[in-house]
């Protein structure tokens, strides 16, 4: 670091270098973190995760928003799965206001915005800070029906679906689950429907209808044990448990 800092110009690549690989280690562990190899992959992101938020950050302030879309969801799924809400919270806060102004009206930057927004609000729906998620996450999803990005729009509106639970807003729940199922069904995308599935049988919990849940999760756990998501396997367990009791 001494040396690179004497000459700028090697500094900048290997800034560069580092950032790329991280990115590249990043897109790769991203299905990795769906299926059999999640543990693992899991605990290999953990032991680099200041290298893979230095890869962030490097992106985050170029305004490379090619680069970021290739891990942001990767990023917002660690953050997910080990609860880390106000650093989740924090770090995509950051995000969505460095891609502020003129210079970030393209689609690409506006779509990592968007998505920023979704999950800034997603985390602060755990943090008992679901009004202000609850606008976030409108907002992004606001945005996002403007573009052509399905997957992104699929998770704003999983954040508008957990912020609206969490303020009593329980129609735009439910109207926010079957929108995300209309557009898991058209992705070939096992994982984003199972992922959907969990959402969506939460909401017919809230309206009671028992019946209708069962098979939801049973369909989720289905799926989730065909990609060997083990972690994701334990969410539709929630939804029979809750089931089980109340039958």
């Amino acid at each position: 670091q001494e040396q690179l800092e004497k000459n700028p110009q090697a500094s900048l690549s290997a800034q560069e270098a580092h950032a790329a690989y991280y990115t590249e280690f990043m897109r790769q562990r991203w299905g990795d973190l769906k299926g059999e190899r999640q543990i693992l992959a899991l605990a290999e992101v953990e032991a680099d995760i200041e290298n893979v938020r230095a890869a962030w950050r490097h992106y985050q302030d170029q305004g490379n928003a090619p680069q970021m879309w290739r891990f942001i969801k990767g990023i917002w799924y660690v953050y997910w799965i080990r609860w880390w809400n106000h650093a989740g919270m924090e770090l995509f806060a950051e995000t969505a206001n460095a891609f502020q102004g003129e210079q970030y009206d393209d689609d690409e930057s506006t779509t990592v915005r968007a998505l920023a927004m979704a999950f800034q609000g997603y985390f602060m729906g755990w943090l008992d800070l679901a009004d202000h998620g609850y606008e976030l996450a409108k907002d992004s999803v606001a945005i996002l029906e403007q573009l052509d990005h399905p997957e992104a729009l699929l998770f704003a509106y999983d954040s508008l679906l957990v912020n609206a639970y969490m303020v009593g807003r329980y129609i735009e729940e439910i109207e926010a689950g079957d929108k995300m199922l209309k557009i898991a069904t058209g992705i070939d995308d096992k994982w984003l429907l199972a992922f959907t599935l969990f959402a969506v049988s939460m909401c017919v919990l809230v309206t009671e209808d028992y019946a209708e849940a069962r098979p939801l999760a049973e369909t989720n756990l289905k799926l989730s044990e065909e990609i060997g998501d083990v972690i994701g396997s334990t969410l539709p367990l929630i939804v029979l448990g809750h089931v089980a009791l109340a039958e």
